[in-house]
């Protein structure tokens, strides 16, 4: 069998005026140039896990493909719940991005925030799914190497009868046995990829462990767009933005952890 590119070298010498046509019309991927790190995150929800009661949130930086969190939530569409995620980085990482980029919708409280310590309308991007791809694209990632497994075991779960997923409180068991079990699985996923090296692409990419590119962008001829948010910034956003109300919980937890504790000190 022939390689690609001798057919391709052949179709050249054989019909030119074809080959150029063709190669006309052909479709070119659109590039999209950030200039380092943390000039841009992109943020989505994760919703294959969904039916089944788990929630992923995710936020990658553009440049670095660096992954800033991944969490299993109980749902990713409350605004308050994504604004938190994306302070806890701000506080872990002591500053924000220049832009966020994500879809329209549950990302709205977020996007207050951001242009709020921004101070200019300018620093969120709302747009559809096919502008917010690079956190697209990486969820198909995800599924590949950790969330097939899970779906797989959640559908025998109901196909052999002992997961109903109306019946709440089977629905609130699965969520209190599997949930630090995702976590685990998630946060082993996100150490590995941004330590992994990437090789290098014909793309706009650069090549490079996310962590290394991430913290030390003078290797790539770049910098780092972080901007640095003081303390009282961050009392100002929590004060501000999350009023006090009631946190989400599940009904059941309590006594699923009291049973926890009481079977543990049996177990001695």
């Amino acid at each position: 069998m022939l390689p690609c590119h001798c057919v391709q070298k052949y179709f050249r010498e054989i019909d030119p005026e074809g080959t150029a046509t063709r190669k006309s019309q052909c479709f070119e991927r659109r590039k999209c140039f950030v200039p380092g790190p943390n000039f841009c995150w992109h943020v989505d929800g994760y919703d294959k896990l969904k039916p089944y009661g788990f929630c992923i949130h995710g936020c990658i930086d553009r440049f670095s493909r660096k992954i800033i969190w991944l969490k299993v939530l109980l749902a990713n569409n409350n605004p308050l719940v994504i604004g938190h995620l994306y302070m806890d980085a701000v506080g872990a990482f002591g500053g924000c991005p220049q832009k966020i980029r994500s879809d329209c919708g549950t990302e709205n409280h977020l996007a207050s925030i951001q242009c709020c310590l921004m101070n200019t309308v300018d620093a969120h991007i709302y747009g559809t799914s096919p502008h917010n791809q690079r956190i697209k694209a990486w969820w198909s990632t995800l599924r590949k190497r950790v969330t097939t497994l899970w779906m797989k075991i959640f559908k025998d779960l109901i196909e052999q009868n002992t997961y109903t997923p109306v019946n709440v409180l089977q629905h609130e068991c699965l969520w209190h046995c599997f949930t630090p079990l995702l976590e685990l699985e998630l946060d082993k996923f996100k150490n590995h990829w941004n330590t992994h090296y990437i090789r290098k692409s014909r793309h706009d990419t650069v090549s490079g462990r996310p962590n290394v590119i991430f913290n030390f962008p003078e290797l790539h001829g770049t910098q780092n767009y972080l901007k640095e948010v003081d303390l009282w910034q961050c009392d100002y956003i929590e004060q501000n933005h999350f009023p006090p109300e009631e946190q989400e919980r599940i009904t059941h937890q309590e006594y699923f952890h009291y049973l926890k504790t009481e079977l543990a000190i049996a177990c001695l």
